[in-house]
């Protein structure tokens, strides 16, 4: 007997045993010693059992039933017996009619006789299971609906109702069968409880209930979703193969309920309050994938896209709109799928936030779309803006470049992707990002073919970006990367036909921030290339070094520089540089007191360019320069040199004063005279030229040339009338060297006079003086006129003229004592007495007329005295005034010449009073 007989007798035992089955007590026959009495079992027989082994366990029970006497054992038994009759006809292996009828026999009998009441409901389920497989379905269902009428709380429930939802969906009753399939749906479990839903959802579905049997198919899908799953993965066993193709013929009803509804947009909203399950997946791509089959495509890229719109931050949702994508391909609409491709880069590309939320694994799982799209749409993009020129064509296309590199690690296009990049953004003035990726090609792809174009473009980008800073602040930062740029062009590109260029402007750009030893070591760099510099960076470069070599003070070095630019042609501006350095080496050497250096450097600067205005300025300070050192002789010299290099320079008019001064100082009077003379005819200053024209004059008569000085005091009197002190002193040296020449002097003493009566009330002390003195002289002449009348016969005709000439003589003395000055006064009034004495003497000793005999002749004496008497009175009065003057004088005048004479004179003239030792005391008195 196989394993499987034993068990059922096993099993059958137990049940007895649990019935209470035992031998009686008298050693009657008992269930036990019958039992044993069936055929052994074979433990080791593990074939599935077989008819004759269940014939062999239903003969051991018919030996049993129904002849035991206790009723519930014998209601057991037959029991067992039904339903090991049932399962032999389920096997089939019996050549029977019908091969349910004896299960069904027992089944009702057992019902009929009452016995084992507990166990009703399972007899009414298994009659009712016997009857259906025996095809009468409504005797099965009289049965059923007895046992969920009458045990609402039996075991076999659920599986009634599914038995006979099952009887009414195959006779057609599909609401009847939905009614026990919704029972069984929500009572059990497993996969019982999958079926029923599944045919839940066909009774609804048979019953025009589409809304109602879409839910119970979806619930289906729901519940099969992991064995499919699973399956995908590993071969699936038989519980999955069932579960997977109760998914598959759900989803296929699905379908054709969607197709009867509004397809997708009753898909969605079916999803959408199933609050959008993990499986929901498989549903849109089962509805895509059968508009497909019907070449319905844009229906099924409608799915596709349904599903992403519903569902963006799915996992699955790029792939849905990739498949979108080849939906639509597949169609042949090309053109559609660009903006589709477009839209999937904005959802899933790395600016989405798809991008952020999920990991790389899962981003993994469309790259290869995404970057076949973002190439794709890129050069697209790029086309159109180079077709429009429109700037927002052009940032459309950049910013797919853009994604590209951000969305995949460098491969070998990264590095033209970024030079694209570059160009787009430099084309529509973004120029820091332009810069951005210049920037990065050229410092992360060293070796590409592009780097210098890239690198020089950032040049390019920076100069406009420091034009266009809005505050100083940010056109400092621009500059200053400009200039790093710029150094880092040149020195890794030097052999880049642009480097000399670019190297030119970061000299010129280190020389405006005052770096004045990286610009000059910039430029001596471009020098070195030579003759292939060309002659505009050569003549920058040799500016650079000249310019910055003055700011660092290397004068010779910046000679050096700017003779160079000399001989390839520059402007006047470069000339006066070049002697500007050979300046700044004299100061320097000046200032180390390297004076014969310093000498030299300022004299080249003549040599070189004798007409520039710093030739004479650096002259000039060599002068001042040696002047310091006390070397005149040198002086000297430059100076001459000065005057005559330099004839229109202002300064050339100082140089004759300057000589003049260093003459006196060495007593070489007549050139200093000459120096001096020069100043005064050159000399724009009227008080200066007046003071060396009288200086001039001075150091004549020191070096004894009378003449000369002569000419200049002459000279000074024609010019400068004013001060008149000056004037007078000028007057009086004319005079003087007049009179030590012999000349006459009259002329010069009528000046005197003449300006004395100018100046008036103002006059000074000394001027009175001299014009006294000169008033003196001019009387003289006078008094000379006087002597020369000699008194003849007639007498009267003669002293009348005498008269006339004394009367002019005394005038001019008069004038003289006017001034109030005492020693001229004293010698005008001591030639006023000695006037009248003359003019007495002269009566006395004037021709006698011819033809008196001695009386009249005696005669004639008196009358002649009486004539010349009173003018002797006269004459001794104003000699007694002189006295008076030198007695009443404070501190007295009695060494005075003229009171002297006076007083000799009143000896003479009144012996008897004043031919006396006596002490005499002169004083100043006016005679009116």
């Amino acid at each position: 007997m196989s394993s499987r007989a034993l068990l059922c007798v096993a099993v059958t035992i137990s049940l007895l045993a649990g019935c209470g089955l035992r031998g009686d007590a008298r050693g009657g026959t008992s269930l036990a010693r019958e039992i044993a009495r069936l055929p052994a079992l074979d433990e080791t027989e593990l074939e599935p059992l077989v008819d004759a082994d269940i014939g062999a366990v239903v003969g051991a029970y018919q030996t049993l039933y129904p002849g035991l006497e206790d009723a519930e054992q014998n209601h057991a038994a037959g029991k067992r017996l039904a339903d090991l009759q049932l399962e032999r006809a389920g096997l089939a292996m019996a050549d029977i009619k019908n091969p349910y009828d004896d299960a069904i026999v027992l089944y009702e009998g057992l019902l009929a006789d009452g016995a084992g009441s507990d166990s009703r409901d399972s007899l009414l389920y298994q009659v009712a299971q016997a009857h259906d497989l025996a095809g009468r379905g409504d005797e099965a269902l009289v049965y059923l609906d007895e046992l969920i009428r009458d045990f609402p709380t039996s075991a076999y429930v659920r599986e009634a109702h599914f038995r006979r939802a099952e009887l009414n969906f195959s006779a057609g009753r599909y609401a009847a069968a939905a009614t026990d399939y919704r029972v069984v749906a929500g009572a059990a479990e497993g996969r019982l409880a999958l079926h029923s839903t599944y045919m839940l959802g066909w009774s609804e579905f048979k019953g025009s209930q589409l809304e109602a049997a879409t839910e119970q198919f979806y619930r289906v899908v729901a519940e099969t979703s992991a064995a499919h799953a699973a399956a995908a993965i590993d071969a699936p066993s038989s519980a999955h193969r069932g579960e997977t193709e109760l998914r598959t013929d759900s989803l296929r009803v699905l379908m054709l309920a969607l197709e009867y509804q509004d397809g997708v947009a009753t898909l969605a909203a079916d999803i959408s309050a199933l609050d959008r399950p993990d499986w929901q997946h498989g549903v849109y791509a089962e509805l895509a994938e059968r508009y497909l089959t019907q070449r319905r495509y844009l229906d099924g890229a409608a799915v596709w896209r349904r599903f992403v719109d519903e569902n963006p931050l799915d996992r699955r949702a790029p792939n849905a709109w990739v498949a979108m994508i080849d939906t639509l391909l597949d169609a042949d609409f090309v053109t559609e799928t660009r903006p589709q491709k477009a839209e999937f880069i904005a959802r899933f590309g790395v600016r989405s936030e798809y991008w952020t939320r999920f990991d790389e694994a899962a981003r993994a799982s469309y790259a290869e779309p995404l970057a076949a799209y973002l190439d794709e749409l890129s050069k697209v993009y790029h086309a159109r803006a180079q077709a429009s020129g429109k700037e927002s064509d052009y940032l459309a296309a950049v910013d797919l470049y853009e994604q590209q590199l951000d969305s995949f690690p460098p491969d070998a296009r990264t590095p033209d992707t970024l030079f694209l990049i570059g160009e787009i953004y430099a084309e529509v003035n973004r120029r820091e990002s332009a810069l951005a990726a210049f920037e990065r090609l050229t410092s992360d792809y060293p070796e590409h073919e592009q780097v210098a174009e890239a690198a020089y473009a950032g040049l390019l980008l920076l100069d406009g970006l420091v034009d266009e800073a809005a505050v100083a602040a940010d056109a400092a930062a621009w500059a200053d990367r400009r200039l790093t740029a710029r150094l880092a062009f040149a020195q890794r590109f030097a052999a880049d036909p642009r480097a000399p260029t670019v190297q030119a402007a970061a000299a010129d750009e280190l020389f405006r921030r005052e770096d004045y030893a990286r610009s000059i070591e910039l430029a001596h760099g471009l020098l070195t290339r030579g003759e292939t510099l060309g002659v505009d960076l050569t003549r920058n470069s040799l500016l650079l070094i000249g310019h910055g070599s003055m700011e660092l003070a290397q004068y010779a070095a910046a000679e050096q520089a700017y003779e160079r630019l000399l001989t390839i042609g520059f402007d006047a501006d470069v000339a006066e540089r070049r002697l500007a350095s050979v300046y700044k080496q004299g100061e320097i050497a000046e200032a180390e007191e390297s004076l014969d250096a310093a000498l030299g450097h300022y004299l080249r600067i003549g040599e070189i360019d004798p007409t520039a205005a710093l030739a004479a300025s650096a002259h000039f300070d060599a002068i001042v320069m040696l002047e310091g050192a006390d070397r005149s002789a040198d002086i000297a010299r430059l100076l001459e040199s000065f005057r005559v290099l330099y004839p229109q320079d202002e300064r050339a008019a100082q140089v004759p004063l300057r000589l003049a001064q260093m003459y006196e100082a060495d007593d070489d009077f007549a050139r200093a005279a000459l120096e001096y003379r020069n100043v005064a005819a050159t000399s724009a200053d009227t008080d200066a030229a007046r003071q060396a024209q009288f200086v001039a004059a001075e150091l004549y008569r020191k070096a004894d040339d009378r003449e000369a000085s002569l000419a200049e005091y002459q000279a000074y009197v024609q010019r400068f009338p004013t001060p008149y002190d000056a004037h007078f002193e000028a007057l009086q040296a004319s005079d003087e060297l007049l009179g030590e020449l012999g000349r006459s002097r009259h002329g010069v003493w009528r000046s005197k006079v003449a300006l004395h009566e100018r100046v008036g009330r103002s006059a000074t002390p000394r001027m009175s003086f001299l014009a006294a003195e000169a008033a003196l002289g001019l009387a003289a002449i006078d008094r000379e006129a006087f002597a020369a009348i000699r008194l003849q016969a007639p007498l009267k005709k003669s002293l009348r003229s005498k008269q006339r000439a004394l009367k002019a003589s005394v005038k001019a003395y008069e004038a003289v004592i006017d001034y109030a000055v005492a020693e001229f006064a004293t010698a005008a009034t001591y030639q006023i007495a000695d006037l009248y004495v003359e003019l007495s003497a002269s009566i006395m000793a004037s021709e006698r007329p011819s033809g008196l005999n001695a009386l009249e002749l005696e005669q004639y004496e008196i009358l002649l005295e009486e004539q010349a008497y009173p003018f002797e009175d006269q004459a001794i009065e104003l000699h007694e005034i002189n006295m008076r003057r030198a007695w009443n004088a404070p501190g007295g005048v009695a060494g005075d010449v003229w009171t002297a004479k006076s007083f000799a004179d009143l000896k003479a003239l009144m012996p008897g009073r004043y031919d006396k030792n006596e002490r005499k005391v002169a004083y100043v008195e006016n005679i009116h």
